[in-house]
């Protein structure tokens, strides 16, 4: 080590050997926050549409993130995993082969040419899903695969989105399934069906599945029992056991068309890379600095709320609701139904207190509307998903047993900006459940990183109205137009219709309208060649309807909890800062970032500043580098006299001997060898 050049590599390793490191990881949100950025300017310049257009089984718009890029920016100083990625000039992603890989590699292309470095990724693959989620744990790799879906559980049956963060959803599998020919089973319905008849009389059904996402999914949403195996091929031959009835598969699966039917189900999973949760230190608490009782509890309510939302979901009363009003609403599966993964709160307080004991009601904010989902136009609301809203209300009062019952009560606003404002002053609980995930803004920034969005309430497709005359019957006639005619104007109803059309059609002008009435009178005046209305039951009998790729999710959006802590400073854990409480209290003007390796006691600091937290960052981490070197050097000086003891000892052994003199134990203490 003495005559190596001391490089910064170097120096690390010296550090982590003497010193050892922390046990957790630097938050990843500003990773997350820079793939988000690139992603979406990826779907806006068309790279990404260009790398996913053979892809057929792919749903590359999912408007959970709205296709445009001013909603999303880069961080301006990256901290933590980010800025390690930057230095080092490489990602460790825990991914699977093919599309997943391309994906990742453009985006993090686009992230380095932001930044101005030069980006490798390394792909690492694993044999199990428990695999990549303990390397993930363990920091051996810095995020996923986009391939991961969102509604899915880890092994320990904790929901993915809840223990991880993700990025915005990379696309949408389809799942396929594959039958006996024999079986004379060619669909879900058909499926279900025999299942449901299996089931009733105490017949075994199983299900042969190969992947987890299959697994977990089809465990959920049909009555049968689960046998995984190590590839769909394989799963595919267990259809000869007379009592699997159904083999999971992709839509690359080649099976033999004469034994087999292969067809598509309606279940449709986002899919997202997915990143360690951010680490949050534990800050002290500022005198006086309480928060009142509607600033907690939100997360306890928004648990609730889902608890019942996957209760009825599981139950089929669900299905049952929407079926009354005629709506199919389309199968997005970013929660998969699961009891166990969705229990309803222990403990009662904040907003959820004061919900169910204090008030006994549950106010949402919407905004007036006709709406054939949520027509709030009078005092008395209607709709599948008022009736959704209701029955999760009972829901919530069998479970606690209400006396009286739990009320619904709306709080009608003229916009959205209002209904926002409304729930995070505290005058309302919570949003109605017609807000899109994707396309919900206050003041320029994405409600659903502002506030908190629940499992989808409803999804649906986006559809595009062409006039009968202009004989644009399909999506791919409607592209060909354009090409030809880029003049050509596009029009949308609402803000998550332009989104989607502007990332169906990129680069190409979305006049935005007030109503379904205002679109369809351009329209028919020949002033825009297609639209996208709002969601609604009928079309006008002048136009052609057009389904396209875009899934849109709807959610009810909730506060996010107020921590009761100081200092807003991120901390770089893999620098092995920490900071953890002691005796004392901060004042709103310090930052609590310390940059100690761990300590014994730990302690933290504060460094207080002229109002800006980053020279209290850049002092803490100065300090902990100066203590760190210190102990190091401290380190080495007692390694180098133990080698002195072990060396000289013998050494100086022999001197005396040698020249006949007294003992070396007897010369220096006084007593004989």
């Amino acid at each position: 080590l003495a005559q190596a050049t001391m490089s910064p590599s170097w120096v690390v390793l010296i550090l982590l050997l003497a010193c050892g490191t922390a046990s957790a990881f630097s938050g990843d949100n500003q990773l997350v926050e820079a793939f988000n950025a690139a992603f979406v300017r990826a779907q806006e310049d068309g790279s990404l549409d260009a790398l996913l257009q053979n892809e057929a089984m792919f749903y590359s718009n999912v408007q959970d993130c709205a296709s445009n890029s001013s909603f999303y920016a880069y961080p301006t100083e990256p901290t933590g995993t980010l800025s390690r990625v930057l230095v080092n000039g490489t990602l460790r992603s825990a991914t699977s082969v093919g599309i997943a890989e391309n994906i990742t590699d453009l985006v993090m292309r686009k992230v380095g040419e932001h930044y101005n470095v030069s980006i490798t990724v390394l792909h690492y693959y694993f044999n199990t899903s428990a695999d990549v989620w303990k390397a993930l744990d363990s920091g051996d790799v810095d995020c996923t695969g986009p391939s991961w879906t969102i509604g899915g559980f880890t092994t320990s049956n904790i929901r993915r989105n809840v223990q991880y963060q993700h990025t915005c959803a990379s696309y949408c599998l389809q799942f396929y399934v594959a039958t006996l020919r024999s079986a004379n089973i060619a669909s879900v319905e058909q499926l279900e069906y025999i299942l449901n008849e299996r089931w009733t009389q105490g017949l075994p059904s199983y299900i042969a599945t190969a992947i987890a996402a299959e697994t977990q999914l089809f465990s959920q949403v049909l009555n049968a029992y689960i046998r995984q195996y190590k590839s769909h091929t394989i799963a595919v031959a267990a259809l000869e056991d007379v009592d699997v009835l159904a083999a999971t598969v992709d839509r690359e699966t080649v099976i033999d068309e004469v034994k087999y039917v292969k067809f598509a189900t309606p279940y449709i999973s986002p899919v997202a890379t997915f990143t360690r949760s951010q680490v949050s230190p534990v800050f002290k608490i500022a005198p006086g600095a309480t928060p009142e009782s509607w600033q907690t509890g939100n997360e306890l309510l928004a648990q609730g709320y889902e608890a019942a939302l996957m209760a009825l979901r599981q139950t089929g009363a669900y299905t049952t609701i929407f079926s009354s009003f005629d709506v199919a609403p389309v199968d997005y599966c970013d929660c998969y139904t699961s009891y166990t993964a969705y229990p309803l709160p222990s403990t009662l307080s904040g907003t959820l207190q004061n919900v169910v004991n204090v008030n006994r009601t549950f106010t949402v904010a919407a905004v007036r509307s006709n709406s054939y989902l949520l027509n709030t136009t009078t005092n008395n609301p209607s709709g599948p998903l008022h009736v959704l809203n209701f029955a999760i209300a009972n829901w919530i009062t069998r479970q606690f047993a209400l006396t009286p019952p739990l009320q619904l009560k709306y709080k009608i606003f003229n916009t959205s900006d209002e209904v926002f404002e409304a729930v995070l002053s505290g005058t309302a609980d919570a949003t109605s459940n017609d807000f899109s995930i994707g396309a919900s803004f206050f003041h320029g920034e994405q409600c659903s990183r502002l506030l908190r969005a629940t499992c989808s309430s409803f999804a649906f497709k986006t559809t595009v109205w062409t006039l009968l005359a202009s004989n644009i019957t399909t999506m791919d006639t409607l592209d060909h137009v354009l090409q030809e005619r880029p003049e050509l104007l596009l029009g949308a109803v609402s803000l998550p219709s332009k989104f989607a059309l502007q990332s169906l059609f990129v680069g190409l002008a979305v006049v935005e309208f007030s109503s379904n009435a205002q679109a369809l009178d351009w329209l028919t005046r020949g002033l825009v060649v297609a639209v996208a209305p709002l969601w609604t039951k009928t079309k006008p009998a002048s136009v052609h309807e057009i389904t396209t790729s875009v899934i849109e999710p709807l959610t009810t959006f909730f506060r996010k909890d107020v921590v009761n802590s100081c200092g807003d400073d991120e901390l770089d854990l893999f620098l092995g800062e920490q900071c953890l409480p002691t005796s004392g209290s901060c004042t709103s003007q310090c930052s609590c970032a310390a940059g100690y390796h761990p300590q014994d006691p730990p302690q933290d600091v504060c460094f207080k500043d002229a109002g800006t937290h980053s020279h209290g960052n850049t002092v803490a981490i100065i300090l902990g580098v100066v203590l760190s070197t210190l102990a190091c050097v401290l380190v080495l000086l007692v390694v180098c006299a133990a080698v002195g003891v072990l060396v000289g000892v013998p050494l100086l052994r022999r001197k005396y001997r040698k020249e006949g003199a007294t003992s070396f134990r007897n010369h220096f203490f006084g007593h004989r060898w």
